[in-house]
């Protein structure tokens, strides 16, 4: 008997497998590799999220600006910084 988490892996990784496969092999493919009925309809279940989802959250919905590193050699703030962690380190030693 598989745990909690052993089982969430076995199902996430025959999702990931399945889904490599095309489209038209991966109802055959995923019942070759399951043998248990639950473990088949489970994943089938996630794969019809999966498919649902899409690329949700993979891709941002607002584009951020990219903004300069506030930390790199040369920026105002960065020798404030650099003096507070060398100070720091200066009290553990």
């Amino acid at each position: 008997m598989l745990t909690g988490e052993e089982y969430d892996e076995l199902i996430m990784s025959l999702v990931e497998e399945t889904l490599q496969a095309p489209q038209p092999d991966r109802d055959k493919r995923l019942r070759a590799l399951c043998r248990d009925a639950s473990v088949y309809e489970e994943v089938c279940r996630r794969i019809e999220w999966e498919q649902r989802m899409g690329r949700f959250l993979l891709d941002p919905l607002i584009e951020r600006p990219s903004l300069p590193d506030p930390l790199m050699p040369g920026n105002q703030d960065s020798s404030k910084y650099m003096s507070k962690r060398c100070a720091c380190m200066a009290d553990r030693a």
